[in-house]
């Protein structure tokens, strides 16, 4: 993988559906990304979807954009979100922006 790659794999375990992210996560992935998060959580009865960031290495505003908005959709849809494991320069930018503080992270 290269650094301006970017790459996400989904699983799912019963009503929890698992999305591992990993590269640089900016307005390009979220392109990518957005359509597909909105249809794995509208085309199956997932009851959580869990984002997993251990393995991004830069995120941008429209990401994090990206993550809020879909917290904002799912909590209407009475569907858990939660950020996982997110990277070091993840949870910096979480902190900073204070979406550390609005945003569910586990790890």
């Amino acid at each position: 993988m290269t650094p301006r790659d970017f790459t996400f794999a989904t699983d799912r375990t019963d009503d929890t559906i698992v999305v591992k992210l990993a590269g640089q996560f900016d307005m390009a992935a979220t392109f990518t990304l957005e359509p597909e998060l909105e249809r794995l959580t509208r085309e199956t009865t997932a009851g959580a979807l869990v984002v997993a960031m251990d393995g991004v290495e830069f995120m941008d505003s429209s990401a994090l954009g990206l993550l809020l908005a879909t917290r904002q959709r799912l909590h209407s849809e009475d569907v858990r979100f939660t950020v996982a494991d997110p990277s070091p320069p993840v949870r910096r930018l979480l902190e900073l922006t204070g979406a550390a503080d609005v945003l569910p992270i586990e790890r």
